[in-house]
């Protein structure tokens, strides 16, 4: 609450606007309120709430076992209540473009992402986003905990299911990180269907967002319909197209275009990228080790099947205490994008 109080702190000062005039885009009296929301959002101690919200439900988890309790259906109608709750909280926000924000964050739009986009208002809505989830945090923590026990609740027999558990789920970090470079690359591809090599056309794109040109930038003698370098499109600043706060601009039916073509690359970096890389780092590591740590360098006798096992598990996630010559490689503590660093560098 102590983290959110700060951010909230933020709508006392006065409203940030945007401006064209250099001299006040520098000034840090013009922009105080910018200044204060990135060091709020970003500065690392108030991320400690966050932290410790992890770090309490992880003891609870530990010292209630809920999974061997007594209570245990209990415990499942509460995971699947707090699941129902964030589902219903997430549908109204698709419904409703003004979800949850109070009205004196402003506007994003007039009525649907369609319309031109308020940018006086995107700073106020991004700190009552960042506010609001802080809030929600520690029900967050407490959900994840309880989705830990296998097969109680109904959400956690969901997600256990194996196409989503063992097919999607590891796919998932590589999801985040890669989103936005396919969705630029797709959108890229598909708006110019006449481009020729080396070229990148925006005639497409000016008829299906003309926003992005509203702006004294590029010179109004720059040639709209394509560009013959590249990534001379990156010489001139532009609105956001692939990030926050901006949607991109496709048809609805091509968000799972997208979803697929970034899943499929995620799949292909973790099956031939990942393990490549982090054994080349991992062998980078040890070589270092031996040189600047000759006294800690490994024997040379050998080392039965177990012990190599356990030494690579301690060596990812600092402890091998929960494995044993009967545990699974999920039991243990690695999962998802700790299992091909496991297999690729041991």
């Amino acid at each position: 609450m102590l983290s959110a109080f700060a951010l909230g702190a933020f709508y006392f000062f006065t409203p940030w606007k945007e401006t064209f005039v250099t001299a006040e885009a520098q000034s840090l009296s013009y922009n105080f309120a910018n200044v204060y929301a990135l060091s709020t959002v970003l500065f690392p101690p108030y991320w400690l709430p966050v932290v410790g919200s992890g770090v309490v439900a992880y003891f609870f988890y530990d010292w209630a076992r809920p999974a061997q309790s007594h209570f245990r259906n209990v415990y499942a109608v509460a995971c699947d209540l707090l699941s129902c709750f964030f589902l219903a909280w997430w549908i109204a926000m698709l419904v409703d473009i003004d979800w949850p924000y109070p009205s004196f964050t402003g506007k994003m739009y007039d009525e649907s992402h369609n319309d031109p986009h308020h940018w006086e208002s995107a700073l106020d809505r991004y700190v009552w986003s960042v506010l609001i989830e802080r809030i929600k945090t520690p029900l967050i923590a407490v959900w994840i905990a309880l989705l830990s026990m296998p097969g109680r609740s109904l959400t956690s027999r969901v997600l256990e299911w194996r196409p989503l558990a063992e097919v999607l789920g590891p796919t998932s970090y590589g999801c985040f990180l890669f989103h936005q470079v396919v969705c630029q690359y797709y959108w890229w591809i598909t708006r110019s269907p006449a481009a020729q090599p080396g070229e990148i056309s925006l005639a497409g794109m000016y008829e299906v967002y003309p926003e992005a040109f509203e702006r004294p930038y590029p010179p109004t003698a720059f040639n709209y319909t394509s560009i013959k370098r590249d990534y001379t499109w990156w010489n001139f600043p532009k609105s956001y197209f692939w990030f926050s706060p901006l949607p991109l601009p496709v048809a609805w039916f091509e968000f799972f275009y997208v979803v697929i073509l970034t899943t499929l690359f995620s799949m292909a970096c973790n099956a031939w990228v990942n393990p490549i890389i982090t054994s080349w780092y991992l062998k980078a590591g040890d070589l270092l080790a031996r040189v600047f740590f000759k006294d800690a360098a490994e024997t040379d006798e050998p080392l039965t099947a177990e012990q190599l096992v356990r030494r690579a598990i301690k060596e990812l996630v600092g402890d091998d205490s929960y494995f044993d010559g009967n545990s699974d490689l999920g039991s243990a503590g690695i999962a998802s994008v700790g299992l091909p660093i496991f297999v690729g560098g041991y």
